[in-house]
């Protein structure tokens, strides 16, 4: 344990330093896109710290109404406002969209080098688990996890902020059928009160998780916990060792929750230059996700219904530290309206 947290300081504050302008898509304002809003995390839960700059963004659907509610999340030391178009995309074609702004600190390579394999094998998992539901909160199965370097209370974990987001989009907005999205009675009241978190539950089966870089991770493992409609893994997941020697190893979580993800919903979108692309392969084949990987730019929508994609595009972000890792999603990084049609695949599986 004291090798692994020794060696994920060195390497974190080193990953920090290399990525924050980048993989974290200082691309935003803060203000959103046309049509966006920007939410500040406190409006929605007093108990959280407010955000003068990157916050929340949610965007009704328009078009064909499809009834279904994208959430979307960012990568590591990233913000909503690096995903403007992405958000966009989707909600032009009809899903109500929630990019949640949380705690992304700590990258997979960061928090859990390779070299702490054997000092910790359940590293990855303690990340994703402390991540989204809060540092030894019990998950929906009854376990509580931490990871040494993380401080996430349950107030500050994804889990509830993309709750308390939605709540409060339904409560604000109530013509704009967020409520949907949470379990209600024929009255329209709570039917599934979440005592972990203190708000009304989710439907999940409405729900589409998408992610970026660490924010696929989060989806992946949030899928492992919920009956979701699809999920979507841009340039992630990250959750593999590295051995030294040509091959790797996949977290542990990944396979031991694979029974309990969806995987047949599941579809990943990759650079082919990502620095990171044999950590995602290694996890892909854990997974087990089928179909044979397709080029978007040199095939047509639906590729086949594969659940690989990749991309060879040159990124439009010349000075980014990640240009490749961030040209799937990031605004700055994927060419303008380039891969509307592969998000909405992603999201719609047609």
């Amino acid at each position: 344990m004291r090798i692994r947290v020794i060696v994920a300081m060195v390497v974190a504050m080193l990953a920090v330093a290399a990525c924050t302008t980048s993989p974290s898509g200082g691309s935003g304002s803060g203000t959103g896109g046309p049509g966006q809003r920007s939410v500040d995390p406190r409006l929605t839960d007093p108990a959280l710290p407010a955000e003068l700059l990157f916050r929340n963004i949610a965007q009704s659907a328009t078009g064909t109404v499809r009834n279904k509610l994208t959430l979307v999340f960012h990568g590591t030391s990233a913000n909503p406002q690096a995903h403007t178009e992405l958000i966009n995309a989707l909600a032009g074609d009809g899903y109500h969209v929630a990019a949640v702004r949380y705690n992304a600190v700590l990258s997979a390579t960061g928090g859990c080098p390779d070299v702490t394999q054997f000092d910790d094998p359940t590293c990855h998992q303690d990340l994703r688990a402390e991540t989204v539901f809060g540092q030894l909160v019990a998950d929906p199965e009854g376990l509580a996890l931490n990871h040494p370097l993380l401080n996430i209370t349950r107030t500050n974990s994804a889990m509830n902020r993309t709750l308390k987001f939605v709540n409060y989009l339904a409560a604000t907005y109530p013509a704009e059928g967020w409520g949907q999205y949470l379990v209600r009675d024929a009255n329209g009241n709570c039917s599934s009160f979440n005592p972990t978190y203190g708000t009304c539950d989710l439907d999940w089966s409405k729900v589409v998780l998408m992610g970026h870089s660490q924010g696929g991770s989060v989806a992946l493992y949030m899928s492992s916990f919920y009956p979701v409609h699809r999920v979507g893994m841009l340039s992630g997941a990250y959750d593999a060792w590295d051995n030294g020697d040509g091959t790797l190893t996949t977290a542990d979580w990944v396979a031991a929750r694979k029974s309990k993800i969806p995987v047949a919903k599941v579809v990943e979108f990759v650079h082919t230059r990502d620095v990171g692309l044999a950590r995602i392969r290694a996890v892909e084949r854990t997974l087990g996700i089928g179909g044979s990987e397709k080029n978007v730019l040199t095939s047509a929508r639906p590729w086949g219904f594969s659940q690989s994609l990749i991309t060879t595009i040159t990124p439009t972000c010349p000075l980014d530290s990640s240009q490749s890792h961030n040209a799937t999603a990031q605004d700055l990084c994927a060419p303008d309206g380039q891969f509307v049609p592969v998000w909405r695949y992603m999201a719609g599986g047609v």
